[in-house]
């Protein structure tokens, strides 16, 4: 297992850099030719955020490097084109302009704000362990600080759809609007979102009982219905949020 994190974390130590502007592209295509993607996404950036932390945990990162990139990334976030709060579906890496279409999507942002959250604990634990080391503890409690601001600038009220009690799938900044269709299921992608909008008071707590609990069953077993069975759905939530 441990083989298998660094082999991940390679990704992130390999392609994140000046070049980058210290973010994560979405992928590195290794066919027909090399090539290294111009973009990235808020999804792409919390698990960056959470592969610092994570190298960190397996002794594979010393504190010192794991302080310095997450400041790089946070300084680089910061100062990227946001709308109340939410990070745009898609930036260029080259010069972190939106790509077209201007999109907010729900998904996306509940991944990006459970994330922060997450780093902003693992921020605070850390610096009650770094007391030998004042001047880095002093800047974990600063990086949690701003992890967590970030994350409760996050408007998930401009998402929610009132009439069906539902988050959106995204909202169309062009267009001014939201998606027709929403996310109705418990075993969904936007879990996480739905359950950060009404921690934070931006969707009533009746919203989660109106997410479907349907369940099917295979092989002796029993699951929930999610809408293509992918693992996405299923897994994606519970890198930092309890399945039940």
């Amino acid at each position: 297992l441990l083989r298998y994190g660094e082999r991940h974390w390679k990704y992130f130590d390999h392609f994140v850099g000046d070049s980058t502007r210290w973010l994560a592209p979405d992928n590195f295509q290794e066919t027909p030719s090399p090539v290294v993607a111009d973009r990235t996404s808020p999804t792409n950036l919390g698990l960056q955020l959470l592969s610092i932390i994570s190298a960190f945990d397996l002794g594979i990162l010393p504190r010192r490097e794991m302080i310095a990139r997450l400041e790089r990334a946070l300084d680089t976030m910061s100062s990227m084109r946001r709308l109340r709060g939410h990070f745009y579906n898609w930036y260029r890496l080259s010069d972190l302009g939106v790509l077209e279409p201007p999109y907010i999507s729900t998904v996306d942002s509940g991944n990006l704000a459970g994330h922060l959250i997450a780093i902003a604990a693992a921020c605070r634990e850390i610096a009650e362990g770094a007391h030998d080391q004042p001047e880095e503890a002093a800047k974990l409690a600063t990086l949690g600080e701003r992890t967590r601001a970030m994350a409760m600038e996050m408007d998930f009220t401009m998402l929610f759809d009132e009439a069906r009690m539902l988050f959106a799938i995204g909202y169309d900044e062009r267009a001014n609007r939201l998606d027709a269709s929403s996310y109705d299921l418990l075993a969904s992608e936007a879990r996480l979102a739905s359950f950060l909008a009404v921690a934070k008071g931006d969707a009533p707590r009746e919203h989660w009982f109106r997410l479907g609990r349907s369940l099917t069953a295979h092989a002796g077993a029993t699951a929930l219905v999610s809408w293509s069975g992918s693992m996405f759905e299923y897994l994606m939530p519970v890198i930092v949020m309890p399945s039940s």
